[in-house]
């Protein structure tokens, strides 16, 4: 589900799993980049703050883009190394962040498990 840009032939990438599909073969995960996903307002507004102090495992404050959700097989992330899991604290944000915008259809969050806004259902 990632396309690689920039002239990297293979590219690691941190992701947050926030769900899976019942057979558990793929799931839905959140990219985390070096530099926020500059575009409209919603998009900014869908770009959450992740701190080298608090997460350990980062090696430079990052953010995560909570605009949309990548679909991965579950094979492929799991040869990656598990490094850590964000503090319920953040979770919720980000949670509250993918249920409020519109940029994540019902539909997507629904597959996921991700609650849908009252205004939007």
């Amino acid at each position: 589900g990632l396309v690689i840009t920039s002239g990297y032939e293979t590219h690691n990438k941190f992701v947050v799993i926030v769900g899976e599909l019942p057979d558990g073969t793929i799931v839905g995960s959140l990219l985390i980049n070096t530099h926020a996903n500059a575009g409209s307002e919603k998009v900014n507004k869908c770009q959450y703050p992740l701190k080298k102090e608090t997460y350990s495992w980062l090696d430079y404050s990052s953010w995560l883009d909570c605009s949309r959700i990548v679909t991965i097989a579950r094979d492929k992330v799991l040869s990656g190394k598990y490094c850590g899991k964000l503090l319920e604290y953040d979770l919720d944000l980000v949670i509250q962040c993918m249920k409020d915008t519109t940029l994540i259809s019902n539909k997507i969050k629904k597959k996921y498990g991700i609650p849908v806004s009252d205004t939007q259902q």
